[in-house]
């Protein structure tokens, strides 16, 4: 379908007449277009690569721009043609943005092949400095199999390159020896290369996953690509050869970004004038919304993508008036997933016969309309106001123990091993048994006894973990004490599963509601949530319904870290209860939490009349007596509150679902009000953190358990890096947030001096607005000012750890 889609723009005539104009478009001619909307600057794109046989060279004004027309365009041509060219390092702040280095380098060495090739730059891309092609080509080097390379000799190129060595090669930039082996992960590709030495010859390159330490294939050769010099001075245009192709997506916007740039201080950026000076001996064609006419140009006529606000029945009139235009239209989402539920969407019950269009699962970014060609792209995402998964990230993810954290512990460190319980680790070393080197854990027991663990049953070795400050007694390797210990924490556990098993067995008994099945409303509902699903995240909406779909009352403990999609499980339950008239009481530890869970709720669930209610102190006590008589006469549907729920003033007209968001932070006199509260009402608890106990229960089967070990795509790990203290890196770093619409933690050591560095930071960064929090405030003012930050009064928080 794609194919066809492209073939009947390829044939239209705006680009028949793009086909003509570049037949006779000299090098330092420019080329004016308009009417270029949303992802249809993808398909100009394809035109031109596909006709032309060049490089060409897309610049657009920012980051997103760019990373969104990287994706379409590689949905067109394929992304091993398609590359990405974003603003690299500056100072030493490689928090800012760790995955630039890596597409640049990846740009760059297929720049320096001379292929045809797409590259899309923003502006702040465009402007920062490359090495110059000789510095280039010094960062690569070339590895043949059955040659000669002088093994130490090797080694010192690949630490010139910027390899760091590691004890096992994990990310972009390691690199590992272990006897003739060279584990290392280059800049460019997608796995490590195991490049395997006898003596100072190459007997062997093999390219093995991260994870699983196993080969993927076999080479002959390869290139190690290293990381960027330090001393860039070559503008992108130098890597372009004559017949390139040069686009600039509304220039004036492009140049307003670079400037913005130079303004902040930012060093390696060249001059937008500068930069002109290059693309003037170049084929260049510029596209500007800002042009009243074309009139010895191209005006190509897409439009962008109509706002239907998420409702399917405009959408169905919005492709019937389509239709009756004679456009044909195309609708298309992320995944088969989305495509089958917008599906079922189209075929619920409706007052008229309507024929859904074509459903790809293969989705531009922006959708258009295209009269030229008679063909309206709707994409689900923008139609449901989602935003659209960016491409693969190129950063490996890891999961469980990895041998990385078993170099991480400390001599000293407490470790309990599970059949002989806990002792002092004392680090990795290696022992002969039975003649063959292992390496091996080291771990102290009671009266010095050791203990060495072969790094292949590392699993059954975890660190030592209790309430800070204590100190555990060593078990004596051998004896009875472990054994005994084990008994007991059976016994108890038993003993606890017992009186929970007849409380859960008594809960299995009692009637509570069965929930319909999902309405079409309910549908709609959970369709316009603005990210794509993870697996564990749809897994645990399954297991929520199904669970309210039966007769006796779910208890059920959702467990994720934050930002995992918890939230919104509880969304779709509350959601599928109103929907049945009932009641739903969401109860979270703090007042900060209820306003960020009811703006979330008000945000989703606002379009559909649910009226919903936030019940904390910060509310007068004018407006929690209207909120309560809500609830007592049932005009209230959802309120979302903490401790305050519980007071025995609160009454509910038909409770049918209570969302508890962890529970471990509430009090022993709160859970015994909540029990009371969970005899006959489905309950759903959220949660972090689980206590132990908790965990337990719901690992014993005595309460439901649904974890989200899955993070959302495009989430990147957590990067610390320490820096010394210079202001010039942090005005950087905070205006480059500020620049994304982001917000700050600025962490301070002292209460004593903290105003002082406030007036530091105004100093240095006068763009940004400051404000002060520290645990010796007044509560109610510490809430006051958390609650100013959550609104965004202000963009840097100064507090103290």
């Amino acid at each position: 379908m794609i194919t066809e889609i492209k073939r009947k723009v390829f044939r239209s005539y705006p680009m028949e007449a793009l086909r003509q104009r570049m037949k006779s478009l000299k090098k330092g001619e420019t080329l004016h277009v308009r009417g270029v909307s949303g992802s249809f600057m993808a398909f100009v794109i394809a035109r031109l690569f596909e006709e032309q046989k060049v490089q060409v060279l897309l610049v657009v004004a920012d980051d997103d721009r760019a990373e969104e027309l990287r994706d379409d365009c590689a949905v067109l041509l394929g992304g091993e043609n398609v590359f990405l060219f974003a603003h690299g390092q500056t100072h030493d702040a490689k928090l800012l943005d760790m995955s630039a280095p890596i597409a640049r380098v990846e740009t760059l060495k297929a720049l320096s092949v001379q292929e045809p090739v797409v590259v899309v730059a923003s502006g702040s891309g465009l402007a920062s400095k490359a090495p110059t092609r000789a510095q280039f080509a010094e960062r690569l080097l070339a590895v043949e199999a059955n040659k000669e390379y002088p093994f130490e000799n090797f080694l010192k190129q690949l630490a010139t390159l910027g390899f760091e060595k590691k004890e096992f090669v994990e990310e972009y930039g390691d690199v590992a020896v272990r006897g003739g082996i060279v584990d290392v992960f280059p800049f460019v590709g997608e796995n490590p290369l195991r490049i395997e030495f006898w003596g100072d010859t190459v007997e062997s390159i093999r390219e093995f996953d991260v994870l699983s330490q196993r080969s993927i294939r076999q080479l002959q050769m390869a290139t190690v690509a290293g990381g960027l010099s330090d001393n860039p001075a070559s503008p992108l245009f130098e890597y372009l050869h004559d017949e390139a192709v040069v686009i600039f997506d509304e220039p004036v916007m492009i140049q307003k970004e670079i400037e913005e740039l130079q303004s902040e201080g930012i060093e390696n950026i060249f001059d937008w004038k500068y930069l002109q000076k290059y693309a003037d001996g170049l084929r260049c064609i510029i596209h500007s919304s800002l042009s009243p006419s074309v009139a010895q140009g191209i005006d190509f006529g897409s439009t962008t993508q109509a706002a239907l606000s998420g409702s399917v029945k405009l959408l169905r009139e919005h492709i019937s008036v389509l239709r009756t235009k004679r456009y044909e239209p195309v609708l298309m989402c992320d995944t088969e997933e989305e495509a089958a539920r917008l599906k079922d969407l189209f075929e619920s019950p409706s007052p008229e016969e309507f024929q859904a269009p074509p459903l790809l699962s293969l989705a531009f970014h922006s959708g258009f309309t295209f009269p030229a060609a008679n063909i309206a792209v709707i994409t689900e995402h923008e139609f449901f106001g989602r935003k659209k998964r960016r491409g693969s990230s190129r950063r490996p993810k890891f999961r469980g123990f990895s041998q990385k954290e078993i170099s991480q512990l400390k001599r000293g460190d407490f470790v309990v091993h599970v059949d002989y319980g806990i002792g002092k680790f004392q680090g990795l070393q290696k022992i002969k048994v039975r003649g063959t080197e292992q390496e091996v854990m080291k771990v102290l027991y009671l009266e010095n006894d050791v203990l060495y663990v072969n790094l292949n049953f590392i699993n059954r070795v975890q660190k030592y973990s209790s309430k800070e400050g204590h100190v555990p007694a060593l078990t004596k390797l051998g004896g009875p004490d472990w054994e005994r210990l084990k008994s007991r924490a059976r016994r108890k556990i038993k003993d606890i599963a017992r009186d929970l098993v007849k409380l859960y067995a008594r809960r299995k008994h009692e009637k509570g509601t069965a929930f319909s099945t999902d309405t079409a409303w309910q549908k709609e509902m959970e369709a316009s949530f603005i990210y794509e699903d993870t697996p564990d995240q749809a897994r645990a909406t399954l297991d929520v319904k199904k669970d309210m779909e039966h007769t006796a009352p779910m208890d059920r403990l959702v467990c994720g870290d934050v930002g995992f999609g918890k939230t919104e499980i509880a969304v779709r339950a509350a959601f599928k209860a109103v929907m049945d008239g009932k009641q739903v009481a969401v109860l979270v530890p703090t007042t900060i939490l209820a306003q960020q869970h009811f703006n979330t709720f008000v945000d989703r669930l606002g379009r559909y009349s649910v009226r919903v209610e936030c019940l904390s102190r910060f509310k007068t006590k004018k407006e929690q007596r209207g909120i309560i008589e809500g609830l007592n006469d049932g005009r209230v549907d959802i309120v979302i509150g903490t401790h305050r729920l519980l007071s025995q003033d609160v009454h509910f007209k038909d409770l049918g679902l209570l969302v508890v968001d962890e529970e471990h932070r509430f009090g022993v006199t709160s859970k015994e009000k909540l029990k009371a509260i969970r005899a006959s009402v489905d309950t759903l608890t959220l949660t972090a953190t689980p206590i132990p106990r908790t965990l337990q229960f719901s690992l014993m089967g005595a309460r439901d358990l649904s974890l989200i070990n899955t993070p959302p795509r495009n989430r990147l790990p957590i990067i610390t890096e320490i820096a010394r203290f210079d202001f010039k890196l942090i005005r950087e770093a905070i205006l480059k947030e500020i620049h994304r619409g982001g917000q700050l933690y600025f962490i301070h050591d002292r209460i004593q001096n903290i105003e002082e560095m406030q007036a530091l930071l105004e100093e240095h960064v006068p763009e940004a607005r400051f404000h002060i929090a520290h645990g010796q405030m007044k509560g109610h003012e510490l809430e006051k000012t958390m609650m100013s930050f959550l609104e965004k009064k202000f963009d840097v928080m100064i507090c103290t750890k």
